[in-house]
């Protein structure tokens, strides 16, 4: 891991983190990446809600702490994907920690993340479009407890500095 601290203050924080006992590893967890791809995956991609379609959820649908879905037609992107694009495209709905992957330069933050909690959609899949990472545990599910307090941590100033 390469870090450049900016500042004496940079420095004694990325000291006092490296110091806490545990990482995501260690926990269980891993970060992946949304794996819908929408250019490759066009055939796929509806806008329109259908007993054959789950939720695709984009960086746009994360906010601090929350997942906001749908956004409606103010939206000119697909909300939807077929379950048909099947297990490499699509993942269980389930709970997880959401970061965006990319920032505008013009937000205040550089880490935006929310706890997508199963029970909020009512699909046994879900989509995540790539510009979205995902914290997850491989071997069972997160709790809504460690989704949420994860969130909270990744929200934090501490952790944006």
């Amino acid at each position: 891991m390469l870090s450049l601290p900016t500042s004496e203050a940079d420095l004694r924080l990325m000291t006092q983190i490296r110091r806490w006992p545990n990482t995501l590893a260690s926990l269980g967890l891993e970060v992946s990446t949304g794996p819908v791809v929408p250019f490759r995956t066009k055939q796929f991609l509806t806008k329109n809600q259908a007993d054959t379609s789950v939720p695709l959820l984009w960086l746009q649908h994360v906010r601090a702490s929350e997942v906001s879905w749908p956004l409606g037609d103010a939206f000119r992107k697909h909300e939807h994907i077929l379950a048909e694009a099947g297990p490499k495209l699509l993942v269980p709905n389930a709970n997880y920690v959401l970061l965006r992957r990319f920032s505008a330069k013009e937000e205040a933050r550089r880490l935006t993340a929310a706890a997508l909690l199963g029970d909020q959609f009512d699909t046994k899949l879900i989509g995540l479009e790539n510009h979205l990472n995902y914290i997850h545990r491989p071997e069972k599910e997160l709790s809504a407890a460690e989704a949420r307090g994860l969130t909270a941590l990744l929200n934090s100033k501490l952790l944006d500095r």
